[in-house]
């Protein structure tokens, strides 16, 4: 099992996959020195009947677990969601339990042979070890056996109650692939915690990372408040359309609402506390990805000096690129090839704007016509990542390269590629920030399914109206996601060719505003795009801006951690348990 890298807390959506092509052609000489092929290369880019506890003793546990001795067929999909609005509740009439959950963590996995992530990790009722646990708890609060809980955790002086930490412990152990329920979790949950000698156990490592995510729920609430930011509706909303999720887990189990949460989080959690929790979680990760990122905003200066410590990322290059090559491999061939290299860049005399013309005679054919068009060799503003030649990139990034510098670097069989620098440039072109949501649903046969992919994306875009009903994709439509057949990205760093063309052409259109959307087809896989904003900042300072807002946002969160310490109440944790 991994730790989380605590530094990472970018809040990433699943992204849709994006293959970007590199052009390749080889140049062949023939025997007489005149080429039969070039080679350039180019980055390219439904409602049961509810049951009691006892009842549910009698059901299948393959039916509670999904899991079958048999090889099975992909999971049916429930049918689509109604209108837009009959999955909103209403704003609930009880004060707001300031707790924090992440759901959006992209973060490294534990250990597959510590705790092997479940498909459907995210809030499966499994077997009759939930049902008994459940029973069991319910037995005692029907009997007046109910024991008061105590709060496990006080940070910066507010008692945290058992049921938020409760709730926010097993979401934490569930996001990172726990199966809560497999007989042996509870050994590993007590086994020693390999990635740092200050946790004892697994269990230690996990409970002070729930200690930590409502420290810095609790510095962002109050810092968000001080100002004036408050929770809103659309954050309810939000909440509750995770519940209804829930709900529909639920429902296919043929258990009450309330008998799955306290299966999956605890006897201690309900439906209110989820939502109060749910709603502060996505006020504040609101506020710190908007409003508190754009107070910390880097300086002129700040930008600049991270700019000139790592050029690499920001900066484009442009090159032209040929190789020169004979059908025979003879060292004879091989050096009569490297002489035309070197006599080419000779002719050239540093001038990069002659490189086709000069390359011309010693190449016959098609691409002797290609060489007789200006800069047709030319491969423009490639990123240091586009590259994956480590010797070109190391020689094109190299700080001291200049226009018109060539070099000569052998291919695997010692035929020469000749690279011409032609430029170096910051990354110029204003970001894109956008919804894209990528749908392709499968059949039961697990072959893809265009018509079902094509009706799943027209209800998601009939759905949207604003950027808050994206960020409600996830929710309302979670088996898909959790299933692999959908997946929503929020980017606001969309650069030219990050995307497949026929996306980017949309996106990167003239004419495009807020509230745009379209849909996409491309090679099966349908996409709901909405546009909200172009930057207004150059690609190169939104990068490092970007970085360095994220740098400071952190300090600022160091900066609170002592005023809002936390503390653990011993008696409090031993009545979370691991398997609710």
């Amino acid at each position: 099992m991994k730790g989380k890298n605590k530094n990472n807390n970018d809040k990433k959506a699943r992204k849709p996959v994006v293959n970007e092509d590199s052009l390749y052609t080889e140049a062949l000489e023939s025997s007489e020195s005149k080429p039969t092929e070039d080679f350039m290369e180019a980055p390219i880019e439904s409602s049961k009947k509810s049951v009691t506890l006892n009842e549910l003793a009698e059901i299948d546990p393959e039916l509670l677990t999904g899991r079958s001795g048999e090889i099975v067929k992909a999971k049916k999909l429930p049918a689509l969601p109604d209108n837009k609005n009959s999955n909103k509740l209403k704003e609930p009439d009880i004060p707001v339990i300031p707790t924090e959950i992440n759901l959006d963590r992209n973060e490294d996995a534990l250990e597959k042979e510590k705790f092997k992530r479940n498909a459907g990790i995210a809030f499966v009722v499994l077997g009759i070890i939930l049902v008994t646990v459940i029973a069991a708890a319910t037995f005692a609060l029907d009997t007046g056996l109910d024991t008061s809980f105590i709060s496990p955790l006080k940070v910066h002086g507010r008692d945290i109650s058992s049921a938020e930490f409760s709730f926010l412990y097993h979401y934490e152990l569930l996001s990172e692939g726990v199966d809560l329920f497999a007989a042996d979790t509870e050994e590993k949950l007590s086994s020693p915690y390999l990635d740092d000698d200050s946790f004892s156990t697994y269990r230690d490592y996990f409970r002070y990372v729930t200690a930590q995510d409502f420290q810095k729920m609790e510095i962002l609430y109050d810092d968000a408040t001080s100002q004036g930011y408050q929770i809103e509706k659309a954050h309810y909303e939000r909440a509750n359309i995770y519940i209804n999720w829930l709900k529909s887990r639920a429902d296919e189990l043929g258990v009450p609402l309330d008998t799955y949460i306290k299966g999956v989080f605890g006897s201690q959690v309900d439906e209110q506390c989820i939502i109060n929790t749910l709603a502060k979680k996505y006020f504040t990760e609101d506020y710190a990805d908007g409003e508190k990122l754009i107070q910390l905003s880097a300086t002129d200066a700040q930008a600049e000096e991270a700019y000139n410590q790592s050029r690499n990322i920001y900066d484009l290059v442009s090159y032209k690129f040929i190789r020169m090559t004979y059908e025979q491999r003879t060292q004879a061939f091989k050096d009569t090839a490297n002489a035309h290299a070197q006599q080419i860049i000779s002719d050239m005399n540093g001038d990069p704007s002659k490189f086709e013309a000069c390359a011309k005679p010693f190449f016959s054919g098609v691409y002797a016509n290609t060489l007789s068009q200006k800069d047709s060799t030319l491969i423009p503003n490639c990123r240091y990542d586009d590259i994956s030649h480590e010797e070109f990139r190391e020689w094109l990034f190299d700080e001291s390269r200049k226009e018109g510098d060539a070099t000569v670097i052998p291919d695997e069989d010692g035929f020469p590629i000749i690279l011409v620098f032609v430029s170096r440039v910051r990354q110029s072109e204003k970001l894109r920030n956008c919804y894209i949501i990528a749908a392709n649903v499968l059949s039961e046969d697990m072959a893809p399914d265009n018509a079902a992919t094509q009706a799943l994306a027209q209800e998601i875009y009939d759905y949207i109206e604003d950027a808050d009903n994206c960020n409600e994709v996830e929710n309302r439509y979670n088996d898909y996601i959790l299933a692999g057949q959908l997946s929503v990205l929020h980017d606001s760093q969309i650069y030219q060719n990050k995307y497949n063309k026929a996306l980017a052409d949309w996106i990167f259109a003239d004419e495009r505003q807020l509230g745009d959307k379209t849909l996409i087809e491309v090679e099966g896989t349908f996409y709901v795009i909405y546009f909200i904003s172009e930057s207004p900042n150059p690609e190169w300072y939104d990068m490092v801006n970007s970085f360095l807002r994220m740098n400071n946002l952190q300090q600022f969160i160091q900066s609170k951690a002592e005023e809002y310490s936390y503390e653990f109440n011993i008696d409090g944790l031993n009545q979370i348990k691991d398997v609710p």
